[in-house]
């Protein structure tokens, strides 16, 4: 230690050096800690938002597919009552035609 480092003594660090960097660090690492904190307060509060969003949208959607469903049973309601309309046409006028047909067949 007799002689002098090439850069001189001012290069080497002392204790206090040490404590002042590990002061900064430490305070680094509270400001971290805190910028974290608040950043997931922030995301939970959009999630929060985005949650609340959504389910507005799903309800919306779940009442548009109610009306579709309501809908959907009417014209059924009418196509079945249509469909056995029809049948009831085409029997009536089949049982008219078969009634023609056999009054007027030669005995």
């Amino acid at each position: 230690m007799a002689q002098q480092p090439p850069g001189g003594w001012e290069q080497f660090a002392t204790k206090r050096d040490l404590a002042d960097l590990e002061v900064k660090t430490q305070a680094s690492f509270v400001e971290t800690q805190a910028s974290i904190v608040a950043l997931n307060a922030k995301m939970d509060v959009q999630f929060a938002q985005l949650r609340e969003q959504l389910a507005e949208q799903f309800a919306e959607i779940k009442e548009r597919f109610a009306a579709v469903d309501t809908r959907f049973a009417e014209l059924s309601d009418r196509h079945s009552r249509d469909v056995w309309a029809f049948v009831v046409a085409t029997v009536s006028i089949c049982g008219s035609v078969f009634l023609a047909a056999w009054q007027f067949a030669p005995a």
